[in-house]
């Protein structure tokens, strides 16, 4: 199905799974709606049955592009967004654009966004303010194929909840994150995988800057398959070895009030690549600016090619 859903409100929904909105083996195209208040309690059933408070996406390749996505519930897994693929066969990917997700909570994993075996790229989105009573307080996704680019993901909380951590979570993914911020979390980003399994993690152009640890690896570093994180040209509070890699605060403008963008005299200015990084910024601003300058870390660009010392 290639229907279209455009400037809808979709609210208190209360369904099995897909509490506001279910799509099997369809894809349609959501954009401009309001999902919110909505519930999916499902606590028992196959893995790709049990979620989605606001959305569930079953193999499907669907647009969700500006979107605003909050206050569902999931029983088990995605408060806001489900999504789920078939293991080994990544042929549909699904799309999250410029979408606001928060507010949203799970009983077990990925209070904001929970994929399995899904293809899923995600860009121009902020995720903040989600909770779950499990691993990926914002974000969890198990054995998919990840694109996250030019994404805010911070101030999601456990609220004292004593398996609600890791606010990032990839279990045995394929993920690229580029130009992303993980920032002012209870703790950041979460690895699981071996290279075996073909799992691969990489970071280019990010900022992470958590109250915990920023990245934590799930395997033992010392076994030769684990899949070990690179990470390049990223600040990275707590550090990390790797090309262009620095650990100096990166400056915000008003971080106690939301407020992400770079000072003019942030270290994150002109301090990332080109190799890989979008063209334009969360915001939609040119990346790099000015044009010949390197791009910024993080998912916002300033309009300074250097920091001001």
């Amino acid at each position: 199905t290639d229907a279209i859903l455009k400037g809808l409100t979709i609210k208190n929904g209360y369904a099995y799974k897909g509490g506001g909105i279910y799509a099997d083996n369809s894809s349609p195209t959501i954009e401009n709606c309001i999902i919110k208040d909505n519930q999916a309690y499902a606590t028992w059933g196959e893995w790709n049955e049990r979620g989605g408070g606001g959305i569930q996406l079953n193999n499907s390749s669907s647009i969700l592009n500006d979107l605003i996505i909050y206050d569902n519930h999931s029983a088990v897994n995605g408060g806001a967004v489900f999504v789920a693929g078939n293991e080994n066969n990544f042929s549909k990917t699904v799309q999250i654009i410029n979408t606001k997700i928060f507010g949203n909570t799970a009983g077990d994993h990925g209070g904001g966004i929970g994929a399995f075996y899904a293809s899923l790229e995600i860009n121009n989105t902020v995720i903040n303010n989600n909770n779950s009573d499990a691993e990926g307080v914002a974000y969890y996704s198990y054995k998919s194929q990840i694109i996250m680019e030019n994404c805010l993901i911070y101030e999601n909380n456990k609220d004292d909840t004593p398996n609600g951590t890791r606010s990032v979570y990839f279990d045995y993914d394929g993920a690229q994150i580029i130009n992303t911020s993980i920032i002012n979390n209870d703790d950041g980003v979460f690895t699981n995988g071996e290279y075996s399994h073909g799992s691969s993690f990489t970071f280019t152009n990010c900022i992470l800057w958590n109250r915990d640890y920023d990245i934590l690896i799930a395997q033992d570093t010392l076994n030769p398959n684990t899949t070990i994180p690179t990470i390049t040209y990223s600040i990275i509070k707590t550090g990390y070895i790797g090309t262009g890699n620095i650990k100096l605060n990166p400056l915000f403008v008003d971080a106690t009030n939301g407020d992400y963008r770079l000072t003019n005299y942030s270290p994150a200015i002109g301090a990332g690549t080109t190799t890989g990084a979008p063209t334009t910024d969360i915001d939609g601003n040119v990346r790099p600016n000015p044009d010949g300058s390197n791009p910024d870390m993080g998912a916002y660009e300033s309009s300074l090619g250097v920091y001001i010392p």
